[in-house]
């Protein structure tokens, strides 16, 4: 990885569900795969090669994290709105553009 590439990127992924049946003799057993896509430019982004391991952090997200902060009405009628804990974790993951960070104070 080079020094222009960050360490990380949060990105919101949908998670699908996969069932496969397979019949043991007597017993029919169920599994269950769950699988999440890195989108494109992603995977581009922290230049990843085929067949690599990632490491990945996964959580819920809230309501403000599937926001497009880009969105000029987003940011003039919601990041107002939004609580200072809200708006420190959006800095952080980097969904919030540099514009929005800059009064930020970093949580110890």
């Amino acid at each position: 990885m080079t020094e222009t590439q960050k360490d990380y990127i949060a990105v919101i992924l949908r998670v699908r569900c996969y069932k496969q049946v397979k019949q043991l003799k007597n017993q029919a057993k169920t599994y269950y795969t769950y699988r999440a896509t890195i989108p494109r430019e992603t995977a581009e982004k922290l230049g990843l090669q085929d067949d690599e391991l990632v490491l990945c952090l996964v959580k819920r997200p809230e309501w403000y994290h599937i926001i497009d902060w880009t969105d000029k009405d987003n940011q003039k009628h919601l990041w107002p709105k939004l609580p200072d804990r809200a708006k420190q974790e959006l800095c952080q993951l980097g969904l919030a553009p540099k514009h929005l960070c800059t009064d930020m104070k970093t949580p110890p």
